[in-house]
């Protein structure tokens, strides 16, 4: 039996790298200015979460929310991370650090977006913007294809996510950062990457 994941209309990126069945349950976030997500309340407390919220993740008996805690349950499942105790730091570290990129999208995108706060994203100078994050994931990523080594890892689909979601916004932000392109298209030529872009669970 397929496992469920339930969202905000969005991509499951390490379930289709992994190869595993799943059906996407999108909830729709209603309409502007309120975006109710009504859709998603109806069924909110009804699902036997123990901390219902979305994304969630069930798996037979498995029930879990909370994305880092989802992602985790598959790589381990699948055998995806680690190998050796220097791989599994590097796992560590490599999630956090692309956690906290993504982290500081977040804030750009829901609560601080306008002009000057662009800017200071953009800005190689500022603490935590995105030149800062580019540069120390080129030199991760100078001799490796990618972030744990030559095997993709749960951190590289937190990454690429960010990654996206910063192309959307800047479609010029990596023209300075060729290491990190070259690892970008990696990851979308990933032949799982290409056929879930062509099927019907993608979304724009």
């Amino acid at each position: 039996m397929p496992s469920t994941f339930g969202y905000w209309k969005t991509r499951a990126y390490l379930l289709e790298y992994v190869g595993e069945p799943y059906e996407m349950k999108w909830y729709d976030f209603g309409s502007p200015p309120d975006y109710k997500g009504e859709d998603w309340y109806k069924e909110k407390f009804t699902l036997g979460l123990d901390f219902p919220n979305i994304p969630y993740y069930i798996d037979g008996d498995t029930k879990l929310t909370q994305p880092l805690a989802i992602m985790l349950y598959i790589a381990r499942k699948n055998e995806l991370d680690e190998s050796t105790e220097e791989e599994k730091q590097l796992v560590d570290m490599s999630e956090l650090q692309a956690q906290d990129l993504r982290m500081e999208l977040v804030q750009l995108f829901y609560k601080n977006w306008n002009e000057e706060a662009k800017r200071a994203f953009l800005n190689p100078d500022e603490k935590g913007s995105l030149p800062s994050y580019l540069k120390l994931f080129s030199s991760r990523l100078q001799d490796s294809k990618f972030l744990v080594g030559e095997h993709v890892t749960h951190p590289d689909f937190i990454l690429y996510e960010s990654l996206e979601w910063a192309l959307f916004a800047f479609p010029d932000c990596l023209d300075q950062y060729s290491v990190i392109q070259n690892y970008h298209q990696r990851l979308y030529n990933l032949p799982s990457m290409k056929a879930f872009r062509e099927s019907s669970k993608s979304v724009d």
